[in-house]
């Protein structure tokens, strides 16, 4: 009597570890996985775009220049602008984004409402001036 119970505890034992098993299985075997390589290809396009950005020469200024007199002057419309024109030929049409620049920590520009995306940021200085560029991209 007591050997059929013990196999009928040892059967119980395998079965309720094979539904945990199954279970675990379902959770996370057949969940769709993250596409990290596409992930990976966002962040390095918003790093990129960022960097050409920075690096941008325009009639006769520099965008670095341009991001100093937009600073001092509180004139921002040209390099919205600028920025504007650059990321929507850059960028594919079921992309969008959001630009921001930074002086000192306090927001200077916002292009753009993308809210959940791959972000990249890249700091630089003109003049003395500390700034931050970011961009975020959301497909």
């Amino acid at each position: 009597m007591r050997k059929g119970q013990s196999e009928a505890i040892g059967l119980l034992v395998i079965v309720i570890l094979l539904v945990f098993i199954g279970f675990l299985y379902l959770r996370f075997g057949l969940s769709g996985k993250p596409d990290t390589l596409n992930d990976a290809r966002q962040n390095i396009e918003a790093n990129g775009l960022l960097r050409a950005l920075l690096l941008l020469e325009m009639e006769n200024f520099s965008f670095q220049e341009e991001v100093s007199f937009c600073h001092t002057t509180s004139s921002c419309e040209d390099l919205k602008g600028v920025v504007e024109q650059v990321l929507s030929t850059s960028l594919r049409a079921d992309m969008t984004y959001m630009f921001s620049l930074f002086a000192e920590n306090q927001p200077l520009l916002t292009i753009g409402d993308c809210k959940l995306g791959i972000m990249s940021r890249v700091p630089f200085t003109v003049d003395g001036v500390f700034y931050e560029a970011s961009l975020r991209l959301c497909s």
